[in-house]
């Protein structure tokens, strides 16, 4: 030992030599770390097998580091099952020589991990199979169902046959019984025969009814909560927002709100309407030349119409007797591809009377300009009327 100034400096003690034991764990780390990070190529698996076979020490070591591994979750359960397996080959081989007499028990350790993963292994594949064959029943499941879903909508629509116009369209459907329907532009309604009574339920639009006289199956139309009854008759029902319009051009209808439908589709079959003064309030009986304007919740009071201002549109024709501009607006865009509008409510409240052809929109907006002093702003897309 030699001293210098402040500095002393002495001989290191020698690294102690490695273990045996130490230099095992540390090359089944390599191992393990190798199988993690890359695939095993037969070249691989072999060296590892010759590893194994070399002593249970290398085996115990193995499946410490491995035991220590899979409680983190670290390995994917192909790579654990190859790896497991060629550790159940190396504690089985009869050329791995014991260093020790716990050897046996190592080899006990290691049969028995890999029992563990035959049976992990087992019920892995199993519940696999199970989950496919789930997979495959719900799928078939819902083929089904579509397949059903498909024809019962094909049947529907055969049964229960629904008819549309679109803008400016109108089109006459000639039905089974031989009653006829005419609908106007933008109208939908379904047909519902049944034996017991003829339905059509009007969706949307306006549509005039002729129908076919059956008094033991009466002839019944639904807009929304109302409802229609006739026998024999003509009448025009248009749906609006609101509330819909019943006219009669000919004979006579009953009419109910939804309160008491089921009444009007039982208790009057085969009898014609009754008179006024046995309807209850829920009730009303409408004759040729009246009209009447029911609501959601409300039957309004018969009043006397004039049949041909209501059904001016079968004839290609729109007469207005002191309507408001809101509800012209509305009409005219029923029969033209460009909507016209109008924003301010105090022009909209203001009537109109005359009487136009269904199809000259240029007409309309041209009297509309005139009439209220309006400017004209028209694009691509539409129609704009607004005060000068």
């Amino acid at each position: 030992m030699t001293t210098t100034g402040d500095n002393v400096g002495s001989a290191r003690p020698p690294t102690p030599p490695i273990s045996v034991r130490d230099a095992v764990r540390d090359e089944a780390v390599e191992w393990f770390i190798a199988f993690c990070e890359h695939e095993m190529s037969p070249q691989t698996c072999q060296a590892f097998d010759t590893w194994l076979k070399a002593s249970p020490e290398n085996v115990r070591a193995y499946l410490q580091v491995s035991a220590f591994w899979e409680s983190a979750g670290g390995l994917n359960e192909r790579r654990r099952l190859e790896v497991d397996e060629l550790v159940r080959r190396a504690a089985a081989e009869v050329n791995v020589i014991a260093l020790d007499p716990r050897a046996s028990a190592i080899t006990a350790v290691a049969a028995a991990h890999a029992a563990s993963t035959a049976r992990a292994a087992q019920n892995t594949a199993l519940t696999t199979r199970s989950n496919r064959y789930r997979r495959a029943t719900l799928a078939a499941a819902a083929l089904l169902l579509v397949f059903l879903g498909g024809a019962l909508a094909l049947w529907q629509s055969l049964r229960d046959p629904v008819y549309a116009t679109q803008v400016g369209e109108s089109r006459t459907v000639t039905l089974s019984d031989g009653s006829v329907v005419e609908l106007n532009a933008r109208s939908r309604l379904r047909i519902e025969y049944r034996q017991a009574y003829r339905r059509v339920a009007l969706l949307d639009g306006q549509a005039l009814f002729r129908v076919a006289k059956n008094a033991t199956r009466p002839f019944i139309v639904v807009s929304g909560t109302t409802r229609v009854r006739a026998v024999g008759t003509e009448f025009d029902v248009y749906r609006k927002v609101s509330d819909t319009v019943v006219t009669v051009v000919e004979g006579q209808v009953a009419i109910t709100n939804s309160a008491a439908s089921d009444a009007l589709e039982t208790t009057d079959v085969g009898r014609a309407p009754a008179t006024a003064s046995t309807l209850d309030p829920h009730r009303s009986l409408l004759r040729a030349g009246e009209q009447l304007r029911a609501s959601p919740h409300a039957l309004g009071t018969p009043t006397h119409a004039n049949p041909a201002l209501a059904t001016a549109w079968t004839q290609g024709k729109l007469i207005f007797d002191s309507t408001p501009l809101s509800e012209v607006l509305d009409e005219v865009n029923r029969y033209n591809p460009k909507p016209l509008s109008i924003d301010d409510p105090n022009i909209l409240v203001m009537h109109v009377s005359g009487t136009f052809a269904t199809s000259d929109e240029a007409r309309i907006v041209e009297f509309l300009s005139q009439r209220f002093g309006l400017v004209v702003r028209e694009s691509a897309q539409s129609i704009h009327l607004a005060a000068k």
